[in-house]
């Protein structure tokens, strides 16, 4: 659960949106804190309003479940993306909105998806009213297994700690791989 934006390409989950309602009650991360209440909105709607979200290890995000707003202004359809450098960017499906009732639940359903992405981007480009957004958002995803790697963090702690580290670090944002060290 959030309470900031947090930083894109950082070491945590961190989200972005182009787009917020101006008297700054319904920053982005509020469709991320796990309360269903509280929300993100666009300014007007400005077409596409994109909601990015990041994470540095890369995820294979399968369903998407999302909150409306509690009122009328609601996302009613787009395109969502990946990305593993927040720029070029592949189309994974398109979806509409199938409840656009206050608080409905609904979801984009992203199963045929194969691929590990750091960045998803839920691009918006049709709407019921000004003010759009989103309550909630839910990530269905899963982790790349990969074995003998671990975060930078962990393993910048190991090596502190024990002054070795058997394990590797993959950078997606640069395709470096950092190597175990041993004594």
């Amino acid at each position: 659960a959030l309470n900031a934006n947090g930083t894109l390409g950082g070491n945590s989950f961190a989200v972005y949106a182009n787009t917020e309602f101006t008297d700054g009650n319904y920053p982005i991360w509020k469709a991320f804190d796990g309360n269903t209440t509280t929300g993100w909105a666009t300014n007007g709607n400005p077409n596409p309003s994109n909601v990015i979200f990041y994470n540095p290890q890369a995820l294979n995000v399968t369903l998407l479940t999302m909150t409306n707003r509690g009122n009328t202004e609601n996302i009613t359809g787009g395109t969502v993306y990946g990305s593993n450098d927040n720029s070029t960017w592949t189309s994974l499906t398109t979806f509409s909105n199938s409840d656009t009732s206050a608080y409905g639940e609904w979801t984009i359903d992203l199963s045929s998806n194969t691929e590990y992405y750091n960045y998803y981007k839920i691009e918006c480009t049709s709407f019921t009213s000004g003010n759009a957004g989103f309550n909630n958002i839910e990530i269905t995803a899963t982790y790349m297994d990969w074995g003998d790697f671990i975060s930078e963090a962990d393993w910048q702690a190991q090596v502190a700690s024990t002054g070795v580290c058997g394990k590797f670090v993959y950078d997606s944002v640069n395709s470096t791989v950092r190597l175990p060290k041993y004594g």
